[in-house]
């Protein structure tokens, strides 16, 4: 019996000329870059809330703040003051928050989400009657507007969620141009 060497058997590599490299480079980078599943080529970023003290703009004088942490589930008129702070990468195309929250029965079309824009109130969301239920609801708001987009684009917005609306978490992904 023959015995064939291990390299004897292996096929001999295909020589391209620089030619056909630099177009298949070219496809290669045209198929990451170009390519119609990117439908936003800066990407977009996730930033957590976090506690915020409360901001004389989005809650007024002598309306009763509850900090975050401290809220229960069943507590009504309660002013949850909170923030998103982070670094942009490049120019924000749009921003969509998800809040995962709980409304009580108790005149839900009064509940607002704010965010402080141009150093006024600006109104995210009113009345949370599509969020009374026995479990908790993920809600996402999609915002374009050019002056959140602006105050976005500062690195930090500062948030509260008013009235008988439990906050369980607050993302805000942005997403890039």
């Amino acid at each position: 019996m023959q015995q064939t060497s291990p390299q004897a058997s292996l096929p001999k590599p295909v020589k391209r000329s620089k030619f056909w490299n630099v177009i298949i480079g070219f496809i290669i980078i045209i198929l990451l870059f170009w390519a119609p599943w990117c439908s936003y080529r800066g990407g977009s970023d996730v930033i957590d809330a976090k506690p915020d003290n409360p901001d004389p703009i989005l809650v007024p004088a002598g309306y009763h703040v509850t900090p975050w942490s401290s809220r229960s589930e069943n507590e009504v008129d309660g002013w949850i003051p909170f923030s998103f702070e982070f670094k942009p990468r490049h120019e924000i195309e749009k921003i969509e928050f998800r809040l995962l929250v709980k409304t009580l029965p108790q005149i839900p079309e009064t509940d607002t989400f704010n965010g402080k824009v141009d150093g006024k109130a600006y109104e995210f969301k009113k009345d949370f009657s599509d969020c009374v239920q026995k479990e908790p609801k993920l809600i996402t708001i999609e915002i374009r507007d050019k002056s959140v987009i602006r105050e976005v684009q500062t690195g930090m917005l500062h948030c509260c969620l008013q009235d008988d609306t439990y906050l369980y978490n607050a993302q805000m992904i942005v997403y890039y141009k």
